[in-house]
């Protein structure tokens, strides 16, 4: 039985990080396990450089062995060339995650340029395609990540075509949804869909489309006949707007993306919550989890360190009475000692 399945079967919701990129690195994914993920993303990986493993790029994925063995690290990839997807999936099997994630939401203009991330939905034999292709070259739990729409003029703006099929395969012309994508993959043995609530002309805001992901819903119980996982992004940073997902949506997991920005213990204080029991991180609590943050990332990038726990640093403590105090001296970071000097001043 694979992973998703089981956390299914436990008939609670369960938490994960999200493929942040910038962020997700080995010693981010290590510091929210050690909070309470359930399971937790990579950044997203271009699917051609680990069909020709890319020396950067193996040497990368290989410091996640640390945390592979006894937690459910799942790899992003992205792309939109189908044939390449086999051979990636094959590579990720062979460096031990735990699943395959396959990028069909990302808007990031650098990204989208290329025909990858949500402009993928242009063309829905396609990702069929990439879909089938993974699973068939894997014996690893396959998911996908995706968003509730985009919109048709959004893809010709952007220099892209919709495919012909896809045009006349979708129920809404001015647009291709979720919906359009799960029905057309609905043969295929995905073990997760991972659904942001919002369409790639919204970003990063706005308000979560409820109605369409509970239509998403129904087609992946009543039509998949495995009945994947559902796992809700979008916004969710506390615990009312958890409330507000569950209420509305009731999945089976959710992911947290920027609300884990600084607080990587969101994960179990969320668990805590929802089981109407108190949570309460002390300084001393905040000062340990930076401490075994910088101790990881330091250790698995010996150049470069200071830079990345930068950002992370003014996460942690912008809420600080003196963060306007210490952010002189967190942008000027270097080693370890120099952390430790900042935790000394808060």
């Amino acid at each position: 039985m694979n992973f998703w399945k089981e956390l299914q079967n436990k008939n609670k919701i369960f938490f994960t990080s999200a493929p942040l990129d910038g962020v997700s690195d080995f010693a981010f994914c290590k510091i929210c396990l050690e909070n309470g993920a359930d399971v937790v993303f990579t950044e997203m990986k271009s699917v051609s450089d680990l069909y020709f493993k890319s020396k950067k790029l193996i040497k990368e994925l290989e410091e996640y062995k640390e945390i592979l063995k006894d937690n459910n690290v799942v790899l992003q990839i992205y792309g939109h060339d189908a044939e390449k997807f086999g051979k990636a999936a094959q590579v990720a099997e062979e460096l031990g995650f735990s699943g395959i994630d396959i990028n069909l939401g990302c808007p990031a203009k650098g990204v989208i340029s290329s025909g990858n991330g949500v402009m993928n939905m242009r063309d829905l034999d396609n990702v069929y395609n990439i879909i089938k292709n993974t699973l068939d070259n894997t014996s690893l739990p396959v998911s996908i990540k995706t968003r509730i729409s985009i919109n048709v003029e959004s893809i010709i703006k952007n220099q892209l075509i919709l495919d012909k099929k896809t045009s006349d395969f979708i129920e809404d012309k001015d647009k291709v949804t979720v919906l359009d994508l799960l029905r057309k993959i609905k043969d295929l043995p995905i073990s997760c869909v991972t659904i942001h609530g919002r369409s790639f002309e919204q970003l990063f805001s706005g308000e979560i489309d409820y109605e369409i992901i509970n239509k998403a819903k129904e087609i992946l119980k009543a039509e998949f006949s495995n009945s994947p996982a559902l796992i809700i992004n979008g916004g969710i940073k506390d615990k009312e707007s958890l409330d507000k997902v569950i209420e509305n949506i009731n999945p089976d997991g959710v992911m947290i993306a920027t609300g884990s920005f600084g607080k990587p213990f969101i994960f179990n204080q969320l668990k805590a919550e929802l089981e109407n029991k108190s949570y309460k991180i002390t300084n001393d609590d905040l000062k340990q989890i930076i401490r075994n943050h910088a101790k990881y990332l330091f250790k698995s990038k010996p150049t470069g360190a200071h830079l990345v726990f930068r950002k992370h640093l003014l996460w942690y403590l912008k809420d600080c009475d003196n963060f306007n105090e210490l952010r002189s001296k967190i942008i000027t970071i270097k080693d370890l000692d120099s952390v430790e000097e900042i935790l000394k001043s808060f």
